[in-house]
């Protein structure tokens, strides 16, 4: 606008309808807004830069083609100008730094598209010191549930982690039929541990209401159970074989497959002495002779030979189990044909991997005159231990032309109808060179057929 302004200078609010009235105007300035003229009247329009706030009051302004417009799904719910600032977005309720739903008992999902993945990361953006990341998944009080769930998008519930209203933690699948694994990867293991310092951990294998407790152990090519059908019985399960241990009274006992039940452990006695040398008439338990020769598991039958004295050049070892745990008292063997060239030396070894092995003391015999010979002088201190395997060596200590002890034949040393093979069963004996001594330790294989000497023990 140029020219002077004319008076008298009339000036109206054109919104209200009144009129402005002050001290007199000499010049007017236009910095936002539209100033137009028309004959002598001068319009200023300001509508474009104030504006008018759109919507209802609390409704958040934005830019709706150049002019405010509110939206009834965004709005400030209380403006505390700090953390108790309340903002709703759509059907969020956003406050203090929590995100929750409008409606009551609605869901809040969070979504990554695609291949995607929703990160929760602890940070240090605003000075913070970031060390471990927690996840907290909290329910109202320790009564209630608080329960990580898994599911699809088609399903409502798959399973997940919850920590119950009694506080127990519990691993849950919910779909039918379907495993709970737990991997590792190379060496690593599954631990269960007690974190309270001198506690006992206690795993426990429930079946539902009288269902059993089953443990499978097994890989692509081994498989046992251990199972729990029957209060107080264990069962070890094999392919088509079942051992029963039950342990509901002290007689319960062992069931083997065969269904014989064993009671107590086995003991000496007549179990052992089926073979001379005879079981004296005993006066107690360290009385018994135990005839380690044809005892389980690798005696054969009663069937006596006798092995010529000349044929033991080089000593010979059998293996025998332990029947009790003891020091050995008495070593005593058969002699069928008597002979003065030497005395017999029958020693006990220990076994290492099924080889005889180093020797832990012998008994020297003399076989001038026939019968059952007891020899109660060791020369060392022999303590053998129940169960397990050890041998016994049959050597002269000196070159032998005559005499005859006691064996089974060769055709009857194994006890589980095998057929008698030197080459197969070298572990039935060994031997050393030409020697008139038992060697310490025990070495070579031998090959040769030999009768299994017949040699009776007293342990106590």
């Amino acid at each position: 606008m140029s020219g002077p302004i004319r008076p008298p200078l009339k000036i109206s609010d054109v919104a209200d309808g009144g009129s402005v009235t002050g001290r007199p105007i000499n010049v007017i300035q236009v910095t936002d807004g539209t100033l137009t003229v028309s004959g002598t009247t001068a319009t200023l329009d300001l509508s474009g830069s104030g504006g008018t706030p759109g919507g209802l009051t609390s409704e958040v302004q934005y830019n709706n083609a150049g002019s405010f417009a509110g939206d009834a799904g965004f709005f400030v719910v209380s403006a505390g100008g700090g953390d108790s600032t309340k903002v709703r977005i759509g059907g969020l309720n956003l406050q203090n730094n929590k995100i929750s739903p409008r409606s009551g008992n609605d869901d809040v999902i969070l979504k990554a598209d695609g291949s995607g993945e929703i990160g929760l990361q602890s940070s240090a953006i605003n000075g913070g010191t970031w060390t471990d990341s927690i996840v907290k998944i909290m329910c109202n009080t320790n009564a209630d549930d608080a329960y990580l769930k898994f599911r699809s998008q088609y399903t409502s519930d798959d399973g997940g982690l919850m920590c119950d209203g009694n506080q127990d933690i519990i691993l849950v699948s919910k779909v039918t039929n379907k495993d709970i694994d737990l991997q590792v990867n190379g060496t690593g293991q599954v631990e269960v541990q007690n974190t309270t310092t001198n506690n006992d951990t206690t795993f426990s294998v429930k079946g539902n209401g009288t269902g059993d407790s089953i443990i499978n152990l097994n890989n692509a090519s081994e498989a046992v159970s251990l199972i729990c059908d029957t209060n107080k019985e264990l069962k070890i399960q094999g392919g088509t074989d079942t051992f029963i241990f039950d342990v509901s009274s002290a007689t319960g006992g062992i069931t083997f497959p065969d269904s014989t039940v064993q009671t107590t452990a086995a003991s000496g006695g007549g179990t052992f002495n089926v073979i001379s040398p005879k079981d004296p008439v005993s006066g107690g338990y360290a009385d018994y002779r135990y005839s380690i020769s044809n005892a389980p598991p690798w005696g054969g039958t009663s069937t006596i030979g006798g092995e010529n004295a000349s044929e033991f050049d080089q000593p010979r070892a059998f293996p025998f189990i332990a029947p009790i745990t003891g020091d050995v008292t008495e070593i005593g063997i058969t002699v069928r044909t008597s002979s003065t060239d030497g005395d017999c030396l029958v020693g006990i070894y220990t076994d290492d991997s099924g080889i005889c092995d180093e020797l832990l003391g012998y008994a020297t015999i003399d076989i001038d005159s026939t019968g059952d010979i007891y020899q109660t002088t060791t020369s060392a201190t022999i303590s053998l231990t129940a169960g397990t395997q050890y041998w016994y060596a049959i050597g002269f200590d000196a070159a032998m032309t005559s005499g005859q002890i006691d064996g089974l034949d060769e055709d009857e040393i194994p006890s589980l109808g095998l057929t008698y093979s030197p080459d197969s069963f070298k572990y039935y004996m060994r031997h050393d060179a030409t020697t008139t001594s038992l060697p310490d330790p025990f070495s070579g294989d031998y090959t040769g057929t030999a009768k299994r000497i017949l040699v009776s023990l007293k342990i106590s």
